[in-house]
């Protein structure tokens, strides 16, 4: 089934809204999975998302039915921090942790029961108190806990049935995640909100529908909410579920407000609390003589990018590093943490004596660094404040992709010949290349606010909202 035109999906989730008053979070998944589909999606896909979503959500609840709960996690006031264990959430959010420990501020953690031992190793966290987000739904009774079982059923199929008859089911992915939206907040949204004291102030990075779901009950009845810019900002739809989303800078800024439509007050810029201490090394580390061009590999992200546009791309540089074999200069793709070595395996065996492969400590790599090629990643910010320049590739078919070429902050290359003809220019021209490392510096503030200090920035804007 074809899904309707933009225009048409935002007239119908406006009508729906007043039915179904969290809709408004689908806006931008929906045009999302609507435009860029995954491989994989459809209606098998639909169904086994689903089914995996129910079973956990029922693990959940019913245990809660035979646990007895030891402390209550009722009433928590200031800071509430809702943490799981990936790297990039947790980089973004520790050093604010950390900050607010140093003011003296109340700070809890919540997080998943599967998670706190991992967590107990940073730290920032020792000594804080830390709740399990299951023991938050298990308030009340135990007639009352099993009664809200089957009618959060029932509001989640009414909720799920209102959608699927107003045009929506061209795009099934976000069809799944709908439907598990709605039972996490059918089944949790009343019960978590019992447990949110009048001065929580709730600060998340990331889109887990869990984490959705108790900033929806705050933001419903009235306690204070955040969420905090963790990557590169594709069309996120963090304000929809929190007061405020906390962005990394002036442009990230200007596409929640001028292109996906948040509120102005909705979003504030604090910068990037996972570069902070970025910012101060890089002015430390020790130069060495730069030789290496090195294209870093998010191979794992290749799907929802576009599989074989992004297959292209690594062709690009495989055949730039083939055209300048034996001329001095080391070619390596970088391989990020999440890559399967196997999805390179065809490119290293093809290129196997112009390209190296490595998974060397990003920062060590960017100090013999001359230039960075990469797709959208994160990894571009830090090689812009490291000072080596960076090539973004944009190959036909690419479908998801943040262009950071418009400030001079990146360049961008088209294919193959692009890519070709700027490294020459480059390589050969001392000027060309110092132009571009003072491009980059004039625009690095308009994508990166605060360099050092953002974790302070962020920290200043939640406790005005604590003690507002």
């Amino acid at each position: 089934m074809a899904p309707p035109d933009w225009e048409t999906v935002v007239e119908n989730l406006e009508e729906l809204s007043g039915q179904i008053p969290w809709l408004e979070r689908f806006r931008v998944q929906y045009y999302l999975d609507c435009n860029f589909q995954v491989p994989g999606a459809g209606l098998p896909r639909y169904l086994l998302l689903c089914a995996s979503g129910l079973a956990y959500h029922l693990t959940i609840l019913l245990l809660s039915l035979f646990r007895v709960q030891k402390e209550s996690p009722l009433g928590l006031n200031g800071l509430v921090f809702l943490l799981d264990t990936n790297r990039t959430y947790l980089s973004t959010l520790l050093p604010i942790i950390r900050q607010a420990r140093h003011q003296g501020l109340d700070v809890t953690i919540v997080t998943r029961r599967g998670h706190r031992a991992t967590l107990a190793g940073e730290e920032e966290l020792d000594g804080l108190p830390m709740v399990h987000f299951e023991d938050l739904v298990r308030g009340g009774g135990c007639r009352k806990r099993f009664l809200a079982l089957p009618r959060a059923l029932a509001g989640a199929a009414r909720d799920v049935m209102l959608w699927l008859r107003s045009g929506f089911a061209g795009a099934w992915v976000t069809v799944a995640r709908f439907s598990s939206f709605a039972l996490t907040s059918r089944c949790y949204s009343g019960a978590v909100s019992e447990a949110l004291g009048g001065g929580c102030v709730l600060v998340a990075a990331n889109d887990h529908n869990m984490w959705e779901s108790l900033l929806f009950a705050a933001t419903r009845s009235q306690r204070r909410s955040f969420i905090v810019q963790h990557g590169v900002l594709a069309p996120f739809a963090y304000p929809m579920i929190a007061d405020t989303c906390l962005v990394w800078g002036e442009r990230h800024r200007e596409v929640l407000v001028g292109e996906m439509g948040a509120p102005q007050d909705a979003v504030r810029v604090a910068g990037a609390p996972c570069f902070d201490d970025l910012s101060a090394e890089a002015m430390m580390r020790e130069r060495v003589p730069r030789d290496t061009i090195c294209f870093l590999s998010q191979f794992h992200g290749a799907p929802l990018m576009g599989y074989h546009a992004y297959q292209e791309a690594v062709e690009m540089f495989c055949r730039l590093a083939e055209g300048n074999r034996g001329r001095g200069w080391r070619f390596v793709i970088r391989l990020h943490p999440r890559d399967d070595r196997e999805s390179l395996r065809i490119f290293q065996e093809r290129y196997r004596e112009a390209v190296a492969s490595t998974d060397e400590d990003l920062l060590t790599l960017m100090d013999r660094a001359l230039l960075t090629v990469l797709v959208d990643s994160t990894a571009l910010f830090e090689s812009v404040l490291m000072g080596v320049p960076v090539v973004q590739l944009k190959p036909e078919g690419l479908r998801r992709f943040a262009d950071f070429s418009g400030d001079g902050l990146s360049f961008l290359c088209r294919s193959t010949r692009d890519l070709e003809m700027l490294f020459g220019e480059l390589m050969a021209d001392g000027a060309r290349y110092s132009d571009a490392l003072e491009a980059m510096g004039r625009s690095v503030d308009l994508y990166l606010a605060n360099a050092g200090n953002a974790a302070r920035a962020a920290l200043q804007i939640l406790t005005e909202r604590v003690h507002g």
